[in-house]
């Protein structure tokens, strides 16, 4: 052994019984004592094939010592001579270790834990504690365990990375939850469409928008056939704000449907009160003709931005209107010529469907200054606004609005008096909200109420409508099929089976309407208790086509409201 090792030897030898806590190795200005025990070295000079000369004796273990450890606290360790120490110990014990190559290979106690290539001796294969903890730990023997804190930060790093993951999870299952539309129960309607351009006129410029008629068949048709053939009772579909034309195809499907198997059974209709019940006869027991749907295409545009669209769209559906009754007295005139006898009169007036906005706009038809007077008698809305518009976004809206129910307010306050026949005596309107779901167009929009009198119409929730009782959203009210086959058989019940049109008495429409509608009399349609179950089915049996007959029965109820 060298000079230099046996002076590190010694002086380990000396302060072996004092060993350092932790704490003392990161104190500042302390000298480095060598890592290596002295148990270890002096094993490991034993267990060498080429003893030293002077073989010092093995120093005293502290763990077999009686007296208590002291630390030492008043130096702290040099690390360059520590690891300088033990280099000279194992190249004193194995000499300079080689690879496989037989090149000087690096220091396997400083930068590697690759065993010796000699077979170590009995004390070498039972090494100390510390060492093994060293050797299979990775510890540097400085106080500090790289190994560990590796592994402690890459915990820290997978408990962060999963507090991140379900915080991330947890958010988007909440916004799923409030985008998802909540489940109506509403079934899907199936259908076959095909629709069938009504042409305008050729001193008529209509390129903007357009005008169909709905045929439900898989079959192909001649499109100037079908036309030819028009024969049964006309209903308009107008769309809504942004709307297609082909949302028409449930309504028409379901109506091809209930036209072919027949009226629902009676007990469908059976109230639970008395107060309002009508004889059965009131329905009928067969339908006498068929409805024919017609829908105006409005090119999808946004009525509910601007007042002016609203204006243009109403223009428009005045036209369609005429169109549609044009087209069935061509339709007779064309069958006739081909000796082709007609099964009823032709239609006088169409009934109006209008989703959202086209509801509104159905309104305003009704008292632009250049419809026709008795061309529209029956207008049922689907969650429409009627009171104000859902969003103002210009004047213009509002001004709108406000001059069309204004109108409307004139046109049943002439009723009044008796002087002269009212506008829309004879006008009966049905809206139906699509409930707590439709978060558009919320029930009080919907309202009637100061626009129309409780004894021309009334509004109804599709929740309690008979067999339906489901909330809806805006755009499901119109595929809804327990709402569209429900909404077939109403129109297809305003059909009067003597004359095959629908029935010219506004109150019989109106009873036609809570009765297949309303699960319960609303209290809007208290004024019907006042007239006796015999007198309400004297005047079902009596189409009364006069005015007169109109004004007298208004006497049984109470006064109008507006």
């Amino acid at each position: 052994v060298s000079s230099e090792n046996r002076k590190w030897l010694q002086i380990r030898q000396a302060t072996a019984d004092r060993p350092y806590s932790r704490f003392q190795l990161h104190s500042t200005k302390a000298a480095a004592p060598p890592i290596v025990s002295p148990q270890i070295a002096h094993r490991r000079l034993v267990s060498s094939k080429s003893p030293p000369a002077i073989l010092p004796p093995p120093p005293p273990d502290p763990a077999s010592s009686s007296s208590p450890e002291t630390p030492r606290a008043d130096r702290r360790p040099d690390r360059g001579a520590e690891r300088a120490a033990r280099r000279n110990i194992w190249r004193v014990n194995h000499g300079p270790p080689q690879d496989s190559t037989g090149s000087r290979a690096r220091d396997p106690l400083f930068r590697s834990r690759t065993p010796p290539p000699s077979s170590p001796s009995p004390l070498e294969s039972r090494p100390s504690p510390r060492l093994h903890a060293e050797l299979v730990s990775g510890t540097s023997g400085f106080g500090f365990d790289r190994s560990t804190h590796a592994m402690a930060g890459f915990g820290g790093n997978c408990r962060l990375g999963a507090v991140l993951f379900f915080s991330a999870w947890i958010t988007l299952a909440a916004l799923n939850r409030l985008v998802r539309p909540a489940p109506n129960g509403c079934q899907m309607t199936y259908m076959y469409p095909t629709y069938i351009p009504i042409h305008a006129p050729n001193n008529v410029s209509s390129d903007r928008y357009g005008l169909f008629l709905y045929h439900e068949g898989w079959k192909e048709i001649d499109f100037d056939e079908r036309v030819r053939k028009l024969d049964g009772v006309p209903v308009l579909f107008i769309p809504g704000n942004g709307g297609s034309y082909k949302q028409v195809r449930s309504f028409a499907a379901e109506s091809s449907r209930a036209y072919q198997n027949g009226p629902l059974e009676p007990s469908f209709y059976r109230e639970p009160s008395s107060a309002f019940e009508l004889e059965d006869s009131s329905l009928p027991s067969q339908y006498g003709r068929i409805l024919d749907w017609f829908t105006v295409d409005l090119e999808g545009e946004h009525s509910a931005m601007d007042g002016r669209i609203l204006e243009e769209h109403t223009e428009y559906v005045v036209y369609a209107i005429h169109r549609i009754l044009d087209q069935y007295k061509e339709s007779h005139l064309a069958r006739s010529k081909d000796g082709v006898r007609s099964t009823g009169n032709l239609p006088s007036s169409v009934m109006l469907v209008g989703h959202s906005m086209g509801g509104f706009v159905a309104r305003a038809a009704l008292v632009h200054p250049g419809l026709r007077k008795s061309a529209v008698e029956t207008i049922l809305t689907l969650s429409s606004p009627h009171q104000y518009p859902p969003v103002a976004l210009q004047p213009s809206l509002g001004h709108f609005f406000s001059h069309v129910n204004e109108e409307w307010r004139n046109g049943y306050k002439k009723g009044v008096s008796h002087t002269s026949s009212p506008k829309l005596s004879n006008v009966v309107v049905v809206s139906i909200s699509g409930g707590i779901h439709d978060y558009q167009i919320r029930s009080r929009l919907a309202a009637l109420d100061g626009i129309v009198p409780s004894t021309h119409g009334f509004m109804v929730g599709s929740s309690s409508v008979k067999n339906v009782w489901l909330s809806m959203e805006h755009q499901s009210i119109l595929w809804c099929n327990q709402l569209a086959v429900q909404v077939a058989h109403t129109l297809l019940s305003m059909i009067d089976p003597v004359d095959r049109q629908p029935f010219l008495s506004s109150q019989k429409r109106v009873f036609v309407f809570a009765k297949m509608l309303q699960s319960v009399v609303p209290q809007s349609l208290s004024w019907m208790n006042h007239v006796s179950g015999s007198q309400s089915s004297n005047f079902l049996a009596s189409d009364t086509r006069e005015a007169g007959g109109t004004i007298s029965f208004f006497s049984l109820l109470h006064p109008l409201h507006n």
